[in-house]
């Protein structure tokens, strides 16, 4: 388990081999992975609450649009309450609003603060996966 926040992965298939700047410098590292509050009371940590499965972290409600993402890559949407400020610090650092997680729990894509959330992760998320399909 990781419990601080991992530096960025190295260029490969799945990342690229360039510094980023501002929201996007969170793509490639890995999510941090606090206790957070579930159902019921009590803690998991996020790793479990996800599963095995891509997920769409959101510091404010999810719009249509982020939802309808979500939707398209097969994602659960979690929005960040109560973690202990783990994530909500990690994100409001960057300047993100969202953030799209592989299901190694890599940052697929950014929706940085005061964008369109779901249009700005599907634009950011796609801009990998074309990379990605390219270096192959």
């Amino acid at each position: 388990m990781v419990d601080r926040i991992s530096p960025p992965l190295r260029g490969s298939a799945l990342t690229r081999g360039r510094r980023r700047r501002g929201p996007a410098r969170l793509i490639g590292t890995l999510v941090p992975q606090p206790d957070v509050a579930v159902d019921g009371g009590g803690t998991q940590r996020l790793d479990e609450v996800l599963g095995l499965r891509p997920a769409v972290l959101s510091l404010s409600d999810p719009d249509t649009d982020l939802r309808v993402f979500a939707g398209r890559i097969g994602a659960c949407v979690l929005q960040v309450t109560d973690d202990g400020g783990t994530l909500r610090r990690w994100m409001e650092d960057a300047g993100v609003a969202a953030v799209a997680v592989r299901p190694d729990r890599v940052v697929l894509g950014v929706a940085p603060t005061g964008t369109r959330l779901g249009r700005e992760l599907a634009r950011s998320a796609a801009c990998e996966l074309v990379t990605a399909d390219r270096t192959i």
